[in-house]
């Protein structure tokens, strides 16, 4: 990379690893680099910066909707004198984005979520969780984004919040059983293709943070309700 950096989040879209925000051993960061795995020389990029500095920050790629206007002109067509006109219709692709969540940038724990195009080289601020988090779990499950645990620079936290990228709004969920921070969090599919999360790992917590949590061997598995199979 072309900055050392720990506590980073990073993620894979496409053919693209992206490094993101962490810590350079004197203030936390912003910055973003990628790395294209195709090209035969690949080398680090610095792509658009985070709007705020981050370090142990909550990442998560999720696929959402692209729109485009499109202006359709009259057109004859097989002897029929003209096709309808139709002004302000919008097409509709998919692309995987970046959504990155809470973190801390060395005086406070962050309460936004950003998201980043990689299309469009461009880091939007999104809707506010209730509790700034560090070192918190970000994984999609069905159509929403969970935030799970972290560290709030007193407590640890077993709470859980539910992001809908369709309303923009966060929504309180049942919380975990143990307080937990810096855990490993995955969706799985069990039968009947039922969704559930796991969070499983120890307990840490960044420099300057109030020491050492206590390692935790727990995993714990969490049923989510309402998410249809794909």
């Amino acid at each position: 990379m072309t900055k050392r950096r720990r506590y980073v989040a990073s993620a894979a879209v496409r053919n693209k690893v992206y490094v993101i925000g962490g810590y350079d051993g004197q203030s936390r960061l912003s910055t973003v680099e990628s790395l294209d795995l195709v090209e035969e020389k690949a080398a680090w990029q610095a792509v658009a910066p985070m709007h705020h500095r981050r370090g142990l920050a909550g990442v998560c790629v999720y696929q959402g909707a692209r729109f485009t206007r499109v202006h359709c002109e009259t057109t004859p067509i097989l002897g029929v004198t003209s096709i309808d006109v139709v002004f302000g219709a919008r097409s509709c692709w998919f692309s995987d984005m970046i959504y990155v969540s809470g973190g801390f940038d060395g005086t406070t724990r962050h309460t936004s979520m950003e998201r980043y195009d990689p299309t469009i080289d461009r880091w939007s601020l999104l809707n506010h969780m209730s509790v700034g988090r560090e070192g918190a779990g970000l994984v999609v499950a069905g159509d929403m984004i969970y935030c799970i645990g972290g560290y709030d620079g007193v407590n640890l936290l077993s709470s859980v919040e539910k992001y809908d990228p369709n309303t923009g709004s966060w929504t309180s969920v049942k919380s975990m059983t143990t307080k937990r921070s810096g855990e490993n969090s995955r969706m799985c599919s069990g039968s009947q293709g039922r969704r559930r999360t796991t969070a499983s790992g120890h307990v840490t917590r960044e420099a300057g943070g109030g020491g050492q949590g206590l390692r935790r061997n727990i995993c714990e598995l969490g049923r989510l309700r309402g998410q249809r199979p794909p």
